[in-house]
């Protein structure tokens, strides 16, 4: 280091030093507004954080603003980020979705990856084919039978029938039951029957739904987002997707107004 130090300087050409000089100057005052910038945004943050953790007028509860900056270690900016990012997930209480956002969802010990070959090399469906021999030699389970693959081999209409009306049928009446299903298959697995569940994104089902809104009543287009949303939930519960993409699924805004009119005698007849 000393030899270092020791050793001549680099040549400046003549005005470089005060070429350096005037450019500092000329970022000075972007800098000078950026940090008034910052300092602004930060006070309007604490100001919307401190209006959103404030109890409502005869509300006794806590509100998620609150419970938020009370978690020790939680700063303003991890509470901002979180009620923009993950409103939904935290007005539904999705806990699951919430570990996902804070990186807090733990994974198995025994989970395993499995080189198999470059991506630009094989295609998704070899891909496929390949890990399933691979797990085939690896647990000597036969994949083609009966053994569940959670990957692209898995359709919708495969894991509603299979894995969702099984665990909801429980808990519906059996009239109630009926028409739930029936609403399902006409609305839902008629259009997304074949999908694999990781083919699915938003932008996918928004389509649908809005789609729907043209040709159907508001109550229907309601139930089937419903429906959307607890299937995929289920979906990401049962470890067949880490990503819910029914999260930011909106109800359409031109929704049809309910028909209250009432049928004369002769309009029936």
């Amino acid at each position: 280091m000393q030899a270092t130090l020791k050793s001549k300087p680099l040549t400046l050409a003549p005005g470089a030093a005060d070429a350096a000089q005037e450019h500092a100057l000329l970022l000075l005052p972007r800098l000078r507004l950026l940090h008034r910038q910052r300092t602004d945004l930060t006070r309007r943050i604490s100001a919307i954080l401190e209006e959103l953790a404030s109890a409502a007028e005869g509300q006794s509860e806590h509100r998620d603003a609150a419970i938020l900056l009370s978690l020790p270690g939680l700063g303003r900016k991890v509470a901002a980020t979180m009620l923009s990012e993950a409103s939904q997930a935290i007005t539904e209480r999705d806990y699951h979705a919430l570990r996902c956002y804070s990186g807090a969802a733990p994974v198995p010990e025994g989970t395993v990856c499995i080189l198999l070959e470059l991506k630009s090399k094989m295609t998704k469906a070899e891909a496929r084919d390949a890990l399933r021999v691979e797990i085939s030699k690896q647990t000597g389970q036969n994949l083609g039978g009966r053994t569940v693959l959670k990957d692209s081999s898995t359709t919708f209409e495969w894991f509603v029938r299979n894995r969702y009306f099984p665990l909801r049928k429980g808990d519906w009446r059996p009239e109630t039951a009926k028409e739930k299903m029936a609403q399902i298959e006409l609305d839902l697995i008629a259009k997304f029957g074949d999908h694999p569940l990781d083919t699915f994104d938003r932008f996918m089902l928004q389509t649908h739904v809005n789609g729907l809104a043209e040709r159907y009543s508001q109550d229907r287009v309601r139930q089937a987002r419903s429906y959307l949303k607890s299937i995929f939930d289920e979906a990401v519960e049962q470890e067949f997707l880490v990503k819910d993409p029914t999260r930011k699924l909106k109800i359409p805004k031109n929704l049809r107004p309910k028909d209250k009119s009432i049928l004369s005698w002769e309009q029936m007849w």
